[in-house]
């Protein structure tokens, strides 16, 4: 009888630790669950941001360059409008000298022309 007994109350507590052990199993299966729910909602937002951020680092790098090429567009309308300057004054220039070296030519001319009435 009290074997009897025993072996209930030896069978109630192997089910009552049956009953423990699948609760603890469903509840580690559960966490595990949410566990893995939050952890891809953390993947998925840090991939959103990291691609976003790739899309803003894209966008100022294209507004930079797009920046610089029209900086770089005005810089040379800037050197070619200076060496059209540089251009015109070189042609005057040349202009004054052949006008200088006409003057001198005929400076010379008449000088010789002089002496040979001199003399």
């Amino acid at each position: 009888m009290k074997l009897v007994r025993l072996s209930k109350e030896t069978d109630f507590e192997i089910g009552k630790l049956r009953e423990e052990k699948d609760r603890l199993r469903n509840d580690l299966i559960y966490e595990e669950s949410e566990h893995k729910k939050e952890i891809d909602s953390l993947k998925s937002k840090f991939e959103y941001n990291f691609h976003s951020e790739i899309e803003n680092l894209k966008k100022q790098h294209l507004n930079q360059v797009e920046t610089l090429d029209y900086e770089n567009t005005k810089l040379k309308e800037v050197v070619n409008s200076k060496n059209y300057e540089i251009e015109q004054i070189l042609a005057k220039n040349m202009k004054v000298k052949n006008n200088f070296e006409d003057s001198i030519d005929l400076l010379k001319k008449e000088n010789e022309d002089l002496k040979d009435k001199i003399f």
